[in-house]
């Protein structure tokens, strides 16, 4: 088959498959628990934009129970050691709740 035959053919698969897909996502949609997760999700945003600290402490609490687990590693990560200094050097809250656990 030539080059041009097999771009059309895939073109045509994907096309079905997106197809088939957008009919499964309207039909999750529709769902009670889907539903629910949009009805919370749509609630934390409110209550985000509302008062962004409000869920600061959620936050901090999933951000440093992941810099613990780095710090478990037997060795840190380049891309963790670069994030952390960047992230202590910004002097706001973060970077002092970092230096207090640290």
């Amino acid at each position: 088959m030539t080059e041009p035959n097999k771009d059309l053919l895939r073109y045509a698969q994907t096309s079905s498959t997106l197809e088939a897909s957008r009919s499964t996502l309207a039909e999750l949609e529709h769902t009670e628990a889907v539903e629910l997760f949009q009805k919370q999700l749509a609630l934390l945003k409110k209550r985000l934009l509302g008062d962004p600290r409000s869920l600061r402490s959620s936050f901090v609490a999933d951000g440093v129970r992941a810099i613990a687990w780095e710090f478990q590693q037997e060795e840190l990560g380049a891309g963790f050691t670069k994030m952390l200094w960047e992230l202590l050097l910004r002097n706001d809250d973060m970077s002092m709740v970092l230096m207090r656990f640290i």
